[in-house]
């Protein structure tokens, strides 16, 4: 059966991580190939709508596509990268006729033991 394209976000609510500063997070995605704009950035491979709230501090990325493999990698790496396993969460929706549905909400630790790691 296959799968309909659709929209989802992956929203970081970041904890006590050095990405908290967004220029580290700009330079991070600079070192990977991609060119940081104000509402996107831009691989070869990807364009990826992000939105970044300072107060708040929350990374936010969009994409659309099928949502199970569709979704870029290396928005995965990038969760890969922080550190703070209990203050840093991490939360998943998709978009319904309803409006956005979360799949996952989970602070780091768990989401890269349940989701990364796929225990």
């Amino acid at each position: 059966m296959e799968q309909e394209m659709s929209r989802a976000v992956i929203a970081i609510s970041m904890g006590d991580e050095i990405m908290s500063d967004f220029n580290n997070v700009v330079a991070w995605f600079n070192s990977r190939g991609y060119e940081v704009e104000d509402d996107y950035m831009v691989s070869e491979e990807y364009t990826i709508e992000y939105t970044y709230f300072e107060k708040l501090g929350v990374l936010s990325f969009a994409y659309e596509g099928e949502i199970d493999l569709d979704f870029p990698e290396i928005i995965f790496s990038f969760i890969s990268y922080l550190k703070d396993v209990k203050g840093t969460s991490i939360s998943i929706a998709e978009e319904t006729f309803m409006g956005f549905e979360t799949l996952i909400d989970l602070p780091l630790g768990l989401f890269r033991k349940n989701v990364l790691e796929g225990e």
